[in-house]
């Protein structure tokens, strides 16, 4: 997948000057997961984005964007019975 989604994870927490485990632990997440979402690696959940943005005081639309450059984006939908 070559359109990422934008991630202003990392901004915020700075902003608000948590370290990456706390944050991570308020979440219910690794380190190392955070570390993925926070560098575009991969796509939160929608309750992970939820407690982003709870944990964080803004909106989700506040940390998530995606790009503009005109690509689209793929994704699929996965169900609980799929993992």
């Amino acid at each position: 997948m070559d359109a990422r989604l934008r991630s202003a994870v990392k901004a915020m927490r700075q902003r608000l000057e948590m370290q990456q485990r706390d944050l991570a632990k308020a979440i219910g997440v690794s380190r190392q997961t955070l570390s993925l979402i926070e560098a575009g690696e991969t796509v939160p959940s929608t309750q992970i984005a939820l407690a982003l943005a709870r944990e964080l005081q803004c909106r989700v639309e506040d940390l998530f964007s995606l790009p503009s450059d005109g690509h689209a984006m793929e994704a699929e939908l996965v169900s609980e019975a799929d993992r």
